[in-house]
């Protein structure tokens, strides 16, 4: 019930916008300098394909993944609870391992080559999540706003958000080339 106090819901809709504003530059997000070359010189250090090295990296990779797992982890384990039925929950969780595990798997051997190259491509990406951080945290307040004044913000989101995602600017690589 107190997390659904009006002051606490427009306190995190007030930094889901300021986190969102990172996304379109606004400011940098990024780790302080000291802590970054630190963890840069630690990794650095680690021994590549022994046993300890590839542990350590396995348990940080674990610490960085857990809050997206735990969730559909959840999900599953509530449901699977009152079905009572061992060999579904037992398949059901085996299942959730493969399909979360494969990916990496199939990324990790083939040592970056099928992951995609940055480029402009990557700013709208950006831009895209920063609207969506911004539609979060107005779907966050609208529980404590009048609805006149959640439509208007809707309707503003999308506005911005054509702006923003600019659909109809033209592609560099599909004009055709000009002749003089």
């Amino acid at each position: 019930a107190t997390l659904q106090k009006p002051a606490v819901l427009a306190g995190f809709a007030v930094m889901l916008a300021i986190f969102s504003l990172s996304m379109f530059d606004v400011y940098e997000l990024r780790l302080p300098s000291a802590l970054a070359t630190r963890l840069d010189g630690a990794s650095r250090r680690l021994p590549g394909g022994q046993l300890a090295g590839v542990f350590l990296m396995g348990g940080l990779s674990a610490l960085i993944v857990s809050p997206c797992v735990t969730a559909p982890l959840a999900g599953a384990l509530l449901f699977l609870s009152q079905t009572r039925d061992v060999v579904l929950s037992a398949s059901a969780l085996f299942a959730l391992a493969v399909g979360m595990s494969t990916p990496l798997l199939l990324l990790g051997a083939s040592a970056g080559a099928w992951l995609p190259r940055s480029g402009t491509w990557m700013n709208v990406i950006k831009r895209f999540f920063g609207l969506v951080l911004l539609g979060v945290a107005l779907w966050v307040v609208q529980p404590v706003l009048p609805a006149a004044v959640v439509l208007a913000l809707w309707g503003a989101l999308l506005l911005v958000s054509g702006f923003m995602l600019r659909p109809y600017d033209a592609n560099p690589h599909s004009a055709a080339p000009r002749v003089w």
